[in-house]
């Protein structure tokens, strides 16, 4: 069977190693890195770029290695719920009851199998295999074997569900996403809109990067940037944004290290750009690490005034501190504490303008956050609004008159974004939306949020 057209622009296919190239050693082979790195992610619910980028550290494989891994790892978490429903049209065994082991083989496998274009059979069945056998149960192998020959013999006969007969069905087995998910979506948005919005989900990210103007010029920068390799492009509406291309590791660059930019998609820049800070102003950046916000708040009041940055994550406000050091931005305060209880700890506090960046469910960055898709459950869209309006409330009792509150999340579903803003200014009579935008995710281009900007009129 011809696969769906769902992988465009899925980055390089690097599936051959050099002539006269030696292999390493197995348990450090593209494959086997993989399977260690989604192993981890799946039984400890951890974040697989995180793990990646720690595995790879550790190993330090060669160039085409890493790539692998890395299209491997990323491939087989996002189109988990394609392949899991290939495996079941292949195995005796409900994928429910597959070891994790196991299916992560089969995942791997088929991955290789179904998406990419240059891997031989037999590279991708006899590798999986191998890995299987790394445990203690034989017959691991055997069934993973068993099932991925079946499928070669069967895939010409392979169909997925008919879009005419069952459009969830469909979009949530070809785009790989949760079927309440899809189905929800398709409340909202439509069927063919909701396509659209899977079919982005599952294409790499564009990589963007701020130019830090305490340090730099943006044309400088693009110079800066020339000589280390990397070709840029300017982006259209965001004056200190570039978009790098081909380069997926920005933080190995001179420049990053000597801080010359933050990596920051620039629909959080438009956040930034919609509250509007002031130098000699007094700003709050609640729920600010791991500090992209609060570094571009400061570099946007020339480091005149004051801001402090709040966030409850003890790793996320060391990042901040990380981060405003890097960028070479002295003087914010970077307070650790639940920012629902700020204003009962510091009554006294008042503020000209706060950004409010709340936790939410990244349903608009589902193609940079690979697992979010298949941890989010229906219950959290209520259980998040919820916090959003405490952290909103909380905000709202600091807010000076006349001053400027922003609402953003990286989500693009109504639950947590108009409806919470709806209900925010319901309790808060005292305060005038004159800004709302929600924006999809969009291929090549920003990811999906939504911005809401408040003015308090007494």
């Amino acid at each position: 069977m011809k696969r769906p057209n769902v992988l465009q622009n899925a980055g390089p296919d690097v599936t051959k190693r050099p002539p006269g190239k030696k292999s390493r050693p197995a348990r450090f082979s593209a494959r086997s890195l993989a399977l260690d790195v989604l192993l981890a992610s799946a039984r400890h619910r951890r974040n697989a770029t995180e793990l990646l980028d720690k595995k790879l550290s550790e190993t330090a494989p060669d160039v085409r290695d890493a790539a692998l891994t890395t299209q491997i790892v990323y491939g087989t978490v996002r189109m988990q719920g394609a392949l899991d429903w290939i495996v079941s049209q292949f195995s005796d065994r409900p994928v429910e009851k597959i070891g994790l082991k196991a299916l992560m083989c089969l995942r791997i496998a088929l991955y290789q199998l179904f998406y990419l274009d240059r891997i031989p059979d037999y590279a991708a069945v006899n590798e999986s295999v191998r890995l299987a056998k790394t445990g203690r149960n034989p017959g691991v192998a055997a069934f993973v074997n068993a099932v991925l020959r079946k499928y070669i013999a069967g895939r010409d006969s392979l169909k997925f569900p008919a879009k005419e007969d069952d459009p969830a069905a469909y979009i949530s087995t070809v785009h790989s996403h949760p079927r309440y998910l899809v189905e929800r979506w398709i409340n909202i948005f439509g069927i063919e809109r909701t396509e659209e919005i899977c079919r982005v989900n599952n294409i790499p990210a564009p990589l963007f990067v701020r130019t830090n103007t305490l340090k730099i010029s943006r044309d400088d920068l693009i110079k800066r940037l020339e000589n280390e390799g990397v070709s840029t492009q300017t982006v259209d509406g965001s004056p200190l944004a570039l978009r790098l291309d081909d380069y997926p590791a920005p933080a190995a660059l001179p420049s990053f290290r000597d801080g010359l930019f933050y990596v920051q998609d620039v629909s959080a820049m438009r956040a930034v750009y919609c509250l509007k800070p002031q130098q000699n102003e007094h700003v709050l950046d609640i729920c600010a690490g791991p500090g992209g916000k609060t570094t571009f708040i400061a570099q946007q009041m020339q480091k005149h005034g004051s801001l402090v940055a709040v966030d409850s994550d003890p790793v996320k406000t060391v990042m901040i501190e990380q981060n405003l050091s890097r960028l070479g931005i002295p003087g914010v305060s970077v307070i650790r504490t639940d920012a629902t209880k700020l204003y009962e700890e510091h009554p006294d506090w008042s503020f000209d303008r706060i950004l409010v960046d709340v936790p939410c469910s990244n349903t608009g960055v589902l193609r940079r956050r690979v697992e979010a898709r298949w941890r989010l459950t229906p219950e959290d869209f209520d259980r998040l609004a919820a916090i959003q309006m405490c952290l909103l409330d909380s905000a709202a009792k600091m807010l000076k008159k006349k001053g400027v509150l922003v609402y953003s999340t990286c989500s693009i579903d109504p639950a947590e974004n108009e409806q919470v803003a709806s209900a925010f200014l319901a309790d808060h009579e005292e305060l005038k939306m004159n800004l709302e935008e929600n924006t999809l995710p969009v291929e090549g281009g920003a990811d999906g949020g939504y911005i809401a900007r408040f003015v308090r009129s007494s």
